[in-house]
């Protein structure tokens, strides 16, 4: 936070003195560069959090990486003509701060909250676990009282003792083990839905943490752990498997002509239209990184693969996606390769 305010000092200076020795200008530059990179960053890295989206989020600091740079609105409802090349304007540096604080505070509760969810349900299977341990232990002692009673009767051969201890002896056990059924019981009950919250946490967050968030896909860890199983399933079943990766054509073009925004929503129809192109079950999508997509398509043998690529080409050159105040078409390229004897995951890939 120091070098943070120690920055933006020096970068309010600089804007100030344009004359100052040194080349201010070029040093200007640089500081908002670097400062729209960091936004940038911020956006590309995020996770969905109860307040916003991954996606919202995105777009918020690409907006704020537009002001920092060219002094365009900082807000999607700000009606506020962009500079012209040339123009002076005005950099809203403390609201910027606001932004960043608040993000992050929202970040550190989310994890926080989520992390506290884990810990509770942990503690209480434990604690579970504990109460039960110990209701056993309280009925164990009662059941050897009854049978140390019964033992010295029939230690001492005396039949009106056994008589008279063995019904009240065989009830009090018999009540005993009926607490303990009953105990464990629910605490089975008890334990099993807490364990079922875990695990519903858990599917959620294994979810997140394998799905794109943009995109809605399969992300490139996912498709990292699913590949080798997906080749091996293959090859017991003695089907073939085919491996294609998408690339979409020329799509820095878009970001630099209409922005990071437009180019997630192309992304975004890309995606779409692949899984629409490719539906079944056990199709594989996933977003490889950036503008790549890769998909995993099991019993599809060369002949199949040829006609699938050339719909998916034809899909795509019918996509008009709106990007705001332009629509655009889009082109993709694919390459793609049944799995042979003898491949391996990196083989396969090359």
């Amino acid at each position: 936070a120091a070098r943070w305010r120690t920055g933006m000092a020096t970068l309010h200076s600089v804007e100030q003195h344009d004359a100052a020795p040194g080349d201010p200008r070029a040093l200007r530059d640089e500081a908002l560069d670097a400062v729209a990179a960091l936004l940038r960053a911020v956006g590309k890295h995020s996770f969905d959090t109860e307040k916003t989206s991954r996606s919202r989020l995105k777009a918020r600091c690409e907006r704020w990486a537009r002001h920092v740079l060219i002094g365009a609105p900082a807000h999607e409802d700000d009606p506020s003509p962009t500079p012209r090349p040339g123009q002076a304007f005005k950099r809203s540096w403390s609201e910027l701060n606001r932004f960043l604080v608040e993000h992050r505070r929202d970040e550190v509760s989310f994890v926080e909250a989520r992390s506290a969810r884990f810990k509770g349900a942990l503690v209480d299977l434990i604690q579970g676990l504990r109460n039960a341990v110990a209701a056993d232990h309280d009925i164990d002692i009662r059941i050897i009282e009854q049978l140390s009673v019964l033992e010295v009767a029939a230690r001492d051969g005396d039949l009106e003792k056994l008589r008279e201890h063995v019904p009240a002896a065989v009830g009090s056990i018999r009540s005993s083990l009926d607490q303990r059924q009953r105990t464990v019981r629910d605490q089975l009950k008890r334990m099993g839905a807490r364990l079922g919250e875990l695990r519903t946490d858990l599917a959620t967050s294994r979810r997140e943490a394998e799905t794109d968030a943009l995109t809605k896909v399969y992300n490139r860890r996912a498709f990292d752990a699913t590949i080798g199983d997906t080749m091996q399933l293959a090859l017991g079943a003695g089907e073939p498997l085919t491996l294609a990766i998408i690339d979409i054509d020329h799509f820095k073009k878009v970001n630099d002509t209409y922005g990071h925004p437009a180019g997630d929503k192309v992304i975004a129809a890309v995606a779409d239209t692949i899984v629409r192109t490719f539906p079944r079950q056990n199709d594989f999508i996933a977003r490889y990184g950036g503008e790549e997509f890769v998909a995993l398509l099991r019993d599809v043998d060369q002949t199949t693969a040829q006609m699938l690529m050339s719909r998916l080409l034809r899909k795509i050159r019918g996509l008009k996606v709106n990007t705001g105040d332009h629509t655009t078409s889009v082109t993709v390229s694919v390459g793609f390769t049944v799995m042979r004897d003898g491949d391996k995951v990196a083989s396969f890939l090359e």
